[in-house]
């Protein structure tokens, strides 16, 4: 079973990562750093674990332009892993809407875009 943190790096990874497969080491930590209080030393183990049997989601090479940054690549098993999580995800939201009218629909997304000007506009 993954962690919070484990989860969120193989979701930067796919979501913001170069082509959904790679990122910087430093822009993970940087991205996590804004959603969570971790330590570099805490997104060093989760990567390691991550990297290691019986995980094995995800490599760490280091950066041909910097010797001391490391590139974090998804493995196949990581690729595959994340296509679950989006399908499982993606299910468990088609079971809620279900049940819903359209327009109950139409309504919660509204309240959801509300939210997300609130919060930018807070930024």
């Amino acid at each position: 079973m993954l962690g919070r943190h484990q989860v969120a790096i193989l979701w930067l990874i796919h979501s913001e990562g170069r082509q959904g497969k790679a990122m910087n080491r430093k822009a993970i930590e940087q991205s996590l750093s804004t959603w969570f209080e971790i330590s570099g030393a805490a997104i060093t183990k989760a990567l390691r674990s991550m990297a290691q049997p019986p995980l094995n989601l995800v490599t760490l090479v280091e950066d041909p332009a910097s010797g001391r940054e490391k590139i974090v690549s998804l493995t196949p098993k990581g690729e595959a892993h994340m296509k679950r999580m989006i399908a499982d995800g993606t299910a468990y939201v088609q079971r809620i809407i279900d049940p819903m009218s359209d327009e109950e629909i139409v309504r919660g997304l509204h309240f959801f875009e509300r939210i997300g000007e609130i919060v930018n506009k807070m930024k």
